[in-house]
């Protein structure tokens, strides 16, 4: 004789289940404190934001030049790039630049084919496997109105005509002060109006927070193939000042 006991099973752990619920849920109630409500940390008080911004006049200019060579052996385009690349520095050490400011980098290397294509359509040339190699020279260069010399001498050395132009402040310490400094006088007057609107007559600063990024600032760039002419004629080398911005946010609480 077979019996199943499935049924029995489940009505038991149906009342098992039904008489144990409301003991625990009491019990979890007993245990569990009801949690007085927390004011939020800013809802009393004043809280501003304020913003800063100075010109900063670009003082140092960076000129990066490349240097290529090709041939069949990895060995023979290596010295042949590592001798011109000297030949460069060198003449660029001749006018005033001194090692500290000279960068040499090995950027790229890759193989190709020589030769080309004539008028009609036609290889020309060996095409033989060639390598190329290419490395940059990037010239710290402090006073603006000597950058298209170097770039002369550096064309004149060797290198290609294609160059960057950037430029950079040297001192960027003072301009961020004065920017956080502009900042938190924006932030004090605001809070003052508003107190003043509200007719509350007493406040202090209790936190004051810089803004989620560090001041910086973003001078423009150039890539162009080198004219000393053109580019003197243009004024490319006197860039104009870039705006530094700095953000604070200042809490006050009032004073009875």
């Amino acid at each position: 004789m077979t019996m199943s006991i499935r049924p029995a099973v489940c009505i038991a752990l149906a009342v098992l289940t039904g008489g144990l619920a409301p003991a625990v849920a009491a019990r979890a109630q007993e245990k569990a404190p009801t949690a007085a409500p927390q004011p939020a940390a800013d809802a009393t008080g004043i809280t501003v934001k304020g913003t800063g911004e100075v010109s900063v006049k670009p003082d140092i200019t960076y000129v990066t030049v490349t240097v290529r060579s090709t041939g069949r052996e990895m060995s023979e385009v290596a010295l042949a790039n590592a001798r011109l690349s000297r030949k460069v520095v060198d003449a660029i050490k001749k006018g005033g630049i001194t090692d500290k400011d000279i960068i040499l980098r090995f950027a790229s290397s890759n193989g190709g084919f020589g030769g080309g294509f004539g008028a009609s359509g036609a290889t020309t040339g060996t095409q033989e496997p060639q390598l190329d190699l290419s490395s940059t020279i990037r010239i710290t260069v402090a006073k603006l109105e000597d950058a298209p010399k170097i770039m002369e001498t550096a064309v004149e050395a060797g290198a290609l005509g294609r160059m960057t132009l950037e430029f950079g402040a040297s001192d960027m310490k003072k301009p961020r002060d004065a920017a956080l400094k502009s900042a938190v006088e924006d932030a004090m007057s605001k809070a003052k109006a508003m107190a003043d609107a509200a007719q509350v007559s007493r406040f202090r600063l209790v936190a004051m927070t810089e803004g989620f990024s560090f001041p910086q600032v973003t001078f423009p760039s150039f890539s162009f193939d080198f004219d000393r002419g053109a580019l003197l004629s243009t004024g490319a080398v006197g860039v104009a000042a870039a705006a530094l911005t700095a953000n604070v946010t200042l809490r006050f609480e009032i004073v009875p």
